[in-house]
């Protein structure tokens, strides 16, 4: 064996790291150790052991220092005799902390206490403390071990030579690593055991005990979550509550505690309402810990124990502490259990709901509890929705004299104005129209968003406006307006046509409110603006589906419709602003029925390239790509059917004229041929999809004609992508019926203007 394996104190040679090697050399070791029968070797390697691996530094589950095949040999060579090995063992583990410790120092010395190591840590909601590999895998199987060959010698063994009660009884002889490895047995007898009282004794001790790593208190209260009586859990827990100031000495306590109090346990629930109203507790309180609100969910969800939970997150939101604290985002938590109250028991959650209100001023922590909390309702309670908009937030807008000037005053945080907003949507999704419509009236005056940066964002990186000028789309919903677009849409769409004139009616009282979206000097709001006006192009001229002569809006609406669209389209503007461009061409291919005159005019000003130089994160390399990219299906539209679209179309309805494809021919072949080859991709990219869109349907095949009739125009100049479009038309094509000679023709046509290039 080569003396310089991994030395106690692992050895790297030129920075190099061998950990796959001892990996693969301590399997090797464990293999020869299980394999002889010659009680000379296996002493060797396990000497050997002892002084070339550090054993005591590695953590619980993970290895640093010595693999895991190490700890087992050592394990395997000492279960026989757990006695005398624990009593071999322990000098041994000692002297390797003074070995290790000698590193950093002569004035470092082991003297039962470790030095360093790791405490309690957290994976999402989940909290765990865990103890050194040689402790788990080596001390506690043994100790184990012979507490089952005899229990009441074990623990007379344990107390009179390894358990140290008092921080001055721990020693170099009688080290704290042999506390916590005693711990397993000491909780056996503690559960139901002869030694209760003792173990019970243990067990305060080491919670009293203010040393350690890691810490017993941990340790301990990890452990009594699990499967003991309630009486013996509080009676620990209230030795820690009596010695640091009846506050939780870790998460663990408040888990404990949490759970005795669901059951209905007194003094469990005393804790947690003196906890609440404790200023210290709620200053340890941070994101992602184990909470106050986690205390009272539990409570909540026993109707026995519910008015207690009410009554304790009363007088915690009520509470200066909770009141007053700035940007607290725990709050959002807070808020989530107000809306658990509110779906549980609506009277008193709206009766809380007032009691928060109620006050002269509303900080932004109050604000953010309100609001937050009636937008966490969900959509499947209509009843519930409606009464907190009747009994809530209907006399908080009339407060305010339905002014948003005063409810700005009043809700003075932005993001909470926009959970009022969000809550409309809920109303909208729950089919109560005219009352998220209420609310659509007034914060479409909203003053958010500005243009300029907000106070806490110096650098811009939430000013959608002027990013909206750079050239970048938007992909997220926010800010107060931004979300009021989005509850129209919601209003624009026929879900009920047993109620349809109230649909209308919203319609046409909305359409004010659209025009003002559309034409709002944020950007940012104007490309929001789209999404309900391509709602409503969407449904523009379409028909009830039990009456088919019975329009779903006026021709009024239709005309209003279509004059809001063309004027976003002529402002010059919006010419300058390729998100905005690129939405509102998604608006237009619900906005068909155009006369030629007016299809011209949408096809042209598509065309536009007013755009800034783009820096591409996504999309096409160029603004006028992508906005074409969705403008494509217009031209190919009004190219291929426009002329024989509308036979049908009502005298009554509006007049579309005539209509000559010629000059809409000729516009797409440009687009085929087009110098920009950007934009020969787009197009052959939509025309190369085109037959697919008709697989089922009697045009498919001239479809499919067609559409290789247009791809042979964008062969005459190679690019890369633009044949690849051609090519997956051709490969889909190519071995199917009657289709062979049309895909050779493309194919050929490729081949030879790619010839003169390679």
């Amino acid at each position: 064996m080569n003396p310089v394996l991994a030395g106690i104190f692992i050895k790297k040679s030129n920075g190099q790291d061998y950990t796959y090697e001892w990996e693969k050399i301590s399997e090797l070791l464990l293999q020869l150790y299980e394999s002889t029968k010659l009680k000379a070797l296996r002493e060797k390697i396990v000497d050997y052991i002892f002084s070339k691996f550090n054993l005591i530094e590695d953590e619980w589950k993970f290895w640093h220092y010595t693999p895991p095949s190490i700890f087992k040999i050592i394990l395997l060579h000492f279960k026989s005799s757990p006695k005398d090995s624990i009593s071999k063992l322990v000098p041994i583990f000692s002297n390797q902390f003074n070995q290790f410790y000698k590193q950093f120092g002569k004035q470092l010395e082991f003297k039962g206490w470790e030095h360093m190591g790791s405490g309690i840590s957290q994976s999402g909601s989940e909290f765990s403390i865990q103890d050194r590999y040689f402790v788990g895998y080596i001390l506690k199987p043994l100790i184990l071990g012979f507490y089952e060959e005899d229990k009441d010698v074990c623990w007379k063994f344990l107390a009179d030579h390894y358990i140290a009660p008092k921080i001055d009884d721990v020693s170099i002889n009688k080290p704290d690593f042999m506390n916590r490895a005693s711990l397993p047995v000491v909780f056996r007898e503690y559960k139901d055991g002869i030694h209760t009282n003792e173990a019970y004794e243990v067990l305060s001790n080491f919670v009293r005990m203010r040393k350690g790593i890691p810490w017993k208190a941990d340790l301990v209260f990890q452990e009594l979550r699990g499967d003991y009586s309630d009486d013996q859990k509080w009676a620990v827990v209230k030795v820690s509550l009596e010695e640091f100031n009846n506050l939780p000495v870790n998460v663990f306590v408040e888990q404990i505690v949490a759970d005795l109090a669901k059951k209905e346990h007194k003094e469990a629930l005393k804790t947690i309402a003196s906890w609440v109203g404790n200023p210290e507790y709620n200053r340890r309180q941070s994101i992602g810990s184990f909470s106050v609100m986690e205390n009272i969910a539990k409570l909540l969800d026993n109707p026995k124990t519910f008015d207690d939970g009410v009554v304790i997150y009363t007088n915690y939101i009520t509470s200066e502490e909770f009141v007053k604290k700035v940007n607290d985002w725990n709050t959002w938590d807070v808020a989530k259990i107000l809306a658990k109250i509110i779906t549980l028991k609506p009277d008193a959650g709206v009766k809380l709901l007032k009691t928060v209100i109620s006050s002269k001023v509303l900080t932004e922590n109050q604000q953010t509890l309100i609001c937050s909390s009636v937008n966490n309702l969900t959509t499947d309670n209509k009843q519930l929705l409606d009464k907190v908009y009747q009994e809530f937030v209907l006399p908080l807008l009339q407060e305010q004299d339905y002014d948003i000037v005063k409810i700005e005053k009043r809700i003075t945080n932005r993001h909470s104005r926009e959970q009022l907003v969000q809550f409309a949507e809920k109303l909208a999704e729950s089919t109560l129209w005219n009352e998220a419509f209420s609310i659509i009236k007034i914060f479409i005056d909203d003053s958010d968003p500005i243009l300029g940066n907000y106070p806490e964002d110096e650098k811009g990186d939430f000013n959608e406006h002027e990013k909206v000028i750079a050239g970048e789309d938007s992909f997220t919903i926010r800010t107060v307006r931004g979300w009021c677009a989005w509850v129209l849409q919601k209003l624009f769409i026929p879900k009920d046509f047993s109620r349809i004139s109230e649909t209308r009616k919203i319609i046409e009282q909305a359409l004010p409110l659209l025009e003002k979206l559309i034409n709002d000097p944020n950007y940012y709001v104007r490309i929001q603006a789209t999404v309900p006006l391509s709602a409503l192009a969407r449904n523009r001229n379409t028909v009830l589906p039990e009456n088919p002569k019975e329009r779903f809006i006026s021709l009024e609406v239709a005309a209003k419709t279509k004059s809001l669209a063309f004027k976003m389209l002529k402002d010059p503007t919006n010419h300058k602003l390729p998100s905005v461009m690129k939405h509102l061409a998604m608006t237009f291919t619900y906005v068909r029925s155009l006369t030629q005159e007016e299809a011209w005019e949408v096809l042209q000003t598509f065309l536009k390239d007013e755009y800034p130089k783009k820096k591409r994160e996504r999309g096409h390399e160029s603004h006028i790509a992508d906005v074409l990219s969705e403008a494509a299906p217009l031209y190919i539209f009004f190219a291929f059917y426009r002329a024989e679209a509308f036979k049908n179309w009502p005298k009554e309805w509006e007049d579309l004229g005539k209509f000559d494809d010629k000059p809409f021919k000729e516009l797409l072949r440009s687009m085929l041929r087009n110098s920009n080859a950007e934009i020969r991709r787009v197009f052959t990219w939509q025309l190369a999809r085109l037959p697919n869109e008709v697989k089922d349907k009697p045009e498919f095949e001239s479809t499919l004609n067609l559409a290789a009739d247009y791809l042979m125009l964008s062969t005459q100049k190679y690019d890369h992508s633009t044949f690849e479009n051609i090519y997956r038309f051709i490969e889909d094509y190519i071995d199917k019926d009657n289709y062979f000679d049309i895909c050779f023709r493309l194919w050929t046509a490729c081949i030879k203007t790619e010839k003169k290039i390679f």
